[in-house]
């Protein structure tokens, strides 16, 4: 394993490797696109594959370096992740589950989420997702109920290019329709 790698340095060509698996585009061109648009750092280095013998190598956020990790076995500091200006740990910690989320319910492979308002779109819903889940393991309120059951119907569209998502936002619905039904006053402390 190269240095570079262990430090969370990558080509596009590696990148494309990892692709679905960490959400990725699947192309070297994909990936550079993806590390322009979204601000990546990179660097060049005397490389094969280059133009003049040079490779731009990307280091990508946290959460895709994190998937990489879990897939690759390369360990990569945390705090590298804060010199490069990925935030603090708890920040870090929340995006990185987002990530396991992408990866684990299909969310990477699908023509929906090429833009970046996509990618943004399936954060929220998938940081939504995790809060109502968390919160439904307690009894709730017939108010926040219905407020869930809104949320549901809102992200029902966009979650359509994931069965995973869908499968999710449905056990959201039936679990809020039932504390609804119960009519319970003011969420329990």
């Amino acid at each position: 394993m190269s240095t570079e790698r262990a430090q969370g340095w990558f080509s596009a060509a590696e990148l494309a490797g990892f692709g679905e698996k960490v959400g990725l585009p699947t192309s070297d061109r994909g990936c550079a696109k993806r590390a322009a648009r979204q601000g990546w750092p990179a660097k060049v280095v005397p490389g094969k594959g280059g133009r003049r013998g040079e490779l731009t190598l990307y280091r990508p956020p946290a959460p895709i370096l994190a998937a990489i990790s879990a897939l690759d076995g390369v360990v990569i500091a945390d705090e590298a992740h804060a010199s490069a200006g990925y935030g603090d740990p708890r920040a870090m910690a929340t995006e990185v589950a987002i990530q396991e989320d992408r990866v684990l319910y299909g969310m990477t492979a699908t023509a929906k989420l090429d833009t970046p308002e996509d990618d943004v779109r399936l954060e929220m819903l998938l940081a939504l997702l995790r809060t109502m889940e968390d919160r439904l393991r307690d009894p709730v309120s017939a108010e926040t109920a219905e407020r869930m059951l809104e949320v549901v119907e809102a992200w029902r569209e966009f979650a359509a290019c994931s069965p995973h998502l869908q499968a999710r936002l449905e056990a959201v619905r039936v679990a809020a329709r039932l504390y609804k039904a119960l009519g319970l006053q003011g969420d329990p402390k």
